[in-house]
């Protein structure tokens, strides 16, 4: 995908030199990942990063975000050390910036995404000490900085299980960054764990969405998966879900599916939805949705509900 992009702009600057046009003053297509070297935030709000040796310009109101937040530009620029780190902030880290390039090589972002680290740890739970997790022998910190914050640790079915309750042995994985000999992570999921929560819930743990065009003829292509609990209904086989797409304040029908007991994980169901949805001159309707909810109209499940944003291709 990005080797793509960057084929695209190198063929859009042969074309323009081709046509006579003088492509060194165009603005042409960039993308970058690399370490960010320098971080500077600037009097008018901007920031100014260098990425292996590039200079961008990252000009106010430009989207960032790090692994688990959105970020504001202050808060990318921000020197003070992510936990058990001595760097700067997320200097030393790994930036992916795409935007527009210069004629002299300065890089103008639109969009900035950056990481101390891509650590990714999968393995089992070696020690518990009253919820302080050690991953394959790793002692594991949540995070809780604001431009980097931890989410509930949670089972493999998105579900928010407390730390303490999980069994030494358990299947376990951990994203983040490895510092000062400990893993920092954002997200941690085990295999087995009491939820944090005893009322019945219900999590999308994905959803994809293609746009088929022309929309009066051809629908488009939804699927949702997920998990609910089943501690309601200890005895029931199934649970039934309705799925809905939400444009704004409008919700619509897309359809129902069936959560099925998964028997390698008590109390949990898990559903897989699809749906090509109806050829429509709507001008909402006849797009792929961008957002869907799930809701568990079994009965006990009091209509236990999730919501998330669809991966549109």
């Amino acid at each position: 995908m990005k080797h793509t992009t960057l084929l695209k702009s190198t063929l859009a600057a042969a074309a323009l030199l081709f046509s006579g046009i003088d492509a060194s003053a165009q603005a042409l297509p960039a993308e970058v990942e690399g370490t960010a070297t320098a971080i500077t935030a600037n009097l008018d709000g901007s920031v100014t990063m260098t990425v292996m040796g590039m200079t961008v310009n990252v000009p106010t109101g430009t989207p960032a975000a790090s692994p688990s937040a959105t970020l504001t530009l202050a808060q990318l620029a921000d020197p003070a050390p992510l936990p058990n780190r001595t760097q700067a902030g997320f200097t030393g880290g790994t930036a992916i910036i795409t935007g527009t390039v210069a004629a002299n090589g300065v890089v103008t972002a639109e969009d900035v995404f950056v990481e101390p680290a891509e650590n990714v740890m999968l393995g089992i739970v070696t020690a518990n000490n009253a919820g302080a997790l050690s991953i394959n022998s790793v002692p594991i910190v949540m995070l809780n900085d604001p431009r980097m914050p931890a989410k509930p640790v949670q089972d493999v079915n998105g579900i928010a299980i407390i730390p303490a309750s999980i069994p030494v042995g358990t299947g376990a994985s951990a994203e983040g960054y490895f510092a000062n000999g400990v893993f920092n992570a954002f997200l941690v999921e085990a295999e087995q764990g009491t939820p944090v929560i005893s009322t019945p819930q219900v999590t999308i743990t994905r959803a994809l969405g293609r746009e088929r065009t022309p929309n009066n003829r051809r629908g488009d292509e939804v699927e949702v998966r997920g998990s609910c609990t089943t501690t309601h209904a200890p005895t029931a086989i199934t649970q039934s879900i309705i799925v809905y797409r939400i444009d704004g304040a409008t919700q619509t029908l897309l359809g129902t599916g069936t959560a099925t007991v998964d028997p390698a994980l008590p109390g949990v169901a898990n559903f897989v939805f699809r749906v090509t949805t109806p050829p429509s001159n709507d001008p909402v309707l006849g797009s792929c949705p961008t957002t869907v909810r799930v809701v568990n109209t079994s009965v006990g499940a009091n209509n236990a509900s999730a919501t998330s944003a669809v991966e549109v291709r």
